[in-house]
């Protein structure tokens, strides 16, 4: 039975890499895993899986966070399609940049230090911009990747003009900190205060 817990992950990422379908894989993982708790009935692990995935949003948090990554994807889908990544590029291009190995990483890196209004939205920029770059100069994803991720968070918590960075200054003067896995999390902050 222990190794049954094993089987949900890697059905939804073998499922994921084989249709590249991350939320129907998801999905199919979530109902694997709920159906293993109920005893392996699959009629009564989908109704649990719905009443897992409502009760989700019965926490006005979990509601918050779930909302705004909708909006700041849908807001670089609609960047994307209406043309301004591929004018962006273009622009670029024009310019001579990331003409280079080391001009796309720079460009990467650049773009993830200029958009800082929140991480999220850091990645999907940074991943939106740089993937032809990279892709054009048969640089690696997993760098990119890097760069999203060196670029998003650390930086918007340097520049206190976002919600999460505002919210983590207001409360260090304090100096009222958490105990437990956020030791070093002022007790005031909420761990999503970013989303809200």
């Amino acid at each position: 039975m222990d190794g049954l817990v094993l089987l949900p992950p890697i059905v939804a990422i073998g499922l994921a890499l084989w249709t590249r379908q991350v939320y129907l894989s998801l999905l199919v993982g979530l109902w694997l895993g709920t159906t293993l708790l109920e005893g392996g009935h699959p009629l009564l692990g989908l109704r649990r899986l719905g009443d897992e995935l409502v009760a989700v949003f019965a926490d006005a948090g979990n509601t918050r966070v779930v909302m705004f990554c909708l909006l700041v994807g849908g807001l670089i889908a609609l960047v994307q399609a209406s043309g301004g990544v591929q004018g962006f590029i273009a622009w670029a291009q024009r310019r001579g940049w990331g003409t280079s190995r080391r001009g796309a990483e720079l460009l990467a890196w650049l773009v993830g230090l200029v958009i800082f209004v929140e991480s999220s939205i850091t990645s999907l920029v940074v991943g939106a911009v740089g993937r032809p770059f990279f892709d054009r100069l048969r640089l690696p994803r997993e760098k990119l990747a890097f760069y999203c991720d060196a670029t998003s968070a650390p930086v918007c918590m340097m520049i206190p003009l976002n919600a999460g960075a505002l919210t983590c200054w207001d409360c260090w003067p304090r100096r009222e900190f958490r105990t437990g896995p956020y030791v070093c999390w002022p007790k005031g902050c909420s761990i999503t205060s970013s989303a809200g």
